[in-house]
């Protein structure tokens, strides 16, 4: 039987006396990965299933008192000879790089604002009408 990361034997339904076939999908995934995770795969496993059609979700979790950003995959699974019609889920932990994103995008926004900061000391024209200063900028600096 294969084994999970943690050295215990990964479920099957209907092939385990902890998971009989006779559970409903909603109680496997609540033992396997906890209520609070469950409750966000259900509804959309159910879309899943019903489409056809793979689903993506980001989810900003909060975990030991630290947020966590998780992007979860929900694969439709075709019946096969051992194993009913089913949905894959893959979660992956995106927060580092959620987290790089979110810096490079503050970092290049005060980028922006010093350089019109600079723009704005520099312009010799005072903003008499509002719309002819930005383009007498712009018409300034392509110089």
């Amino acid at each position: 039987m294969p084994r999970a990361a943690t050295g215990s034997p990964i479920a099957r339904p209907g092939a385990s006396p902890a998971f009989p076939s006779t559970t409903s999908p909603a109680s496997r995934s609540r033992d396997i990965v906890g209520p609070e995770a469950a409750k966000r795969y259900l509804s959309r496993n159910r879309e899943v299933l019903e489409t056809g059609n793979p689903a993506s979700d980001v989810t900003r979790l909060t975990v030991d008192g630290g947020v966590r950003v998780v992007q979860t995959d929900h694969i439709p699974v075709s019946p096969s000879q051992e194993l009913p019609r089913g949905v894959l889920v893959v979660e992956n932990d995106i927060t580092e790089t959620v987290t790089e994103r979110e810096r490079r995008a503050r970092i290049l926004g005060q980028i922006v604002r010093t350089l019109v900061g600079i723009v704005d000391r520099r312009d010799p024209m005072p903003p008499t009408i509002p719309s002819a200063s930005p383009c007498w900028r712009a018409r300034s600096l392509a110089r």
